[in-house]
């Protein structure tokens, strides 16, 4: 191994391929690292910051707010809502979307939508605290 990490094989491999020739096919090469364009200015997360309002504001009313993070679901799992919400105090339970004030629902998340309602889970797609509010005074959640 090199400082790099990288076996004499890795090297030997990549010298051939540099040549055009294919050697030693049972030799795995490191992948390339993906490196992300700089951007000029920082993103503007809006429903990240509105998540950071919204599950405390859940808490305080009784409710147990459980966030699903979109990297532990992998690719097969797209579309799935951001939170899962149950409150024993008024037995309400479903998934909860979050969406930033001009945000719209994927295709995924529109198929997410639709086989909660053939199923009879509740799915509700709040955008401000004070749809969530009215949510909350509705559905007694």
């Amino acid at each position: 191994m090199n400082k790099h990490g990288h076996s004499m094989a890795q090297y030997i491999k990549a010298m051939a391929l540099i040549q055009g020739q294919v050697v030693m096919p049972d030799v795995k090469m490191p992948r390339k690292k993906f490196i992300r364009a700089k951007e000029t200015a920082p993103r503007k997360q809006e429903e990240a910051e509105f998540r950071n309002i919204i599950i405390p504001h859940l808490r305080r009313k009784g409710c147990k707010v459980m966030r699903i993070e979109n990297s532990i679901g992998g690719r097969h799992n797209i579309g799935i809502a951001d939170l899962l919400v149950f409150c024993e105090t008024t037995f309400w339970g479903g998934f909860v979307e979050l969406k930033a004030d001009k945000g719209i629902l994927s295709d995924e998340q529109k198929e997410f939508q639709r086989l909660c309602a053939l199923c009879g889970i509740k799915y509700l797609v709040v955008k401000t605290l004070e749809e969530a509010e009215r949510i909350y005074s509705e559905n007694k959640c």
